[in-house]
């Protein structure tokens, strides 16, 4: 196995500050930003927030994705246990196969929800 360190430079002034303002464009735009749209939307509807419909849906919601949650850790722990303790090609086949999974681009849901979703109005 080969190996090669990386060459490192310390960076200072703009340029130091400009690095590290690329490396919070990621926090930003997958955390900070969405959450400050959440917070908008709870505002303009927080009427239909207080309706007991609203509660029901969201513990549905939670124990959906409890349960498939639960399904695909356990799953997972399984396969990686059954790799270790027995790597019979069968095995290494169901291993690949869900790595496989992570792999396409077009195997995980839209952010969204994909096209499910219509607008309110």
């Amino acid at each position: 196995m080969w190996s090669c360190s990386i060459p490192f430079c310390d960076l200072a002034g703009w340029r130091g500050m400009a690095v590290a303002a690329a490396c919070c464009v990621p926090l930003f735009a997958g955390f900070i930003l969405p959450f400050g749209v959440l917070v908008g939307q709870v505002g303009s509807h927080l009427s239909d927030a207080l309706a007991a419909g609203f509660w029901r849906a969201v513990r549905n919601s939670v124990g959906v994705s409890a349960t498939a949650g639960a399904i695909t850790v356990g799953l997972g722990l399984a396969l990686t246990y059954a790799a270790r303790l027995a790597p019979a090609p069968l095995v290494h086949a169901l291993v690949r196969g869900a790595g496989l999974a992570l792999k396409s681009p077009g195997a995980r849901p839209a952010p969204s929800g994909g096209a499910c979703l219509r607008p309110r109005g």
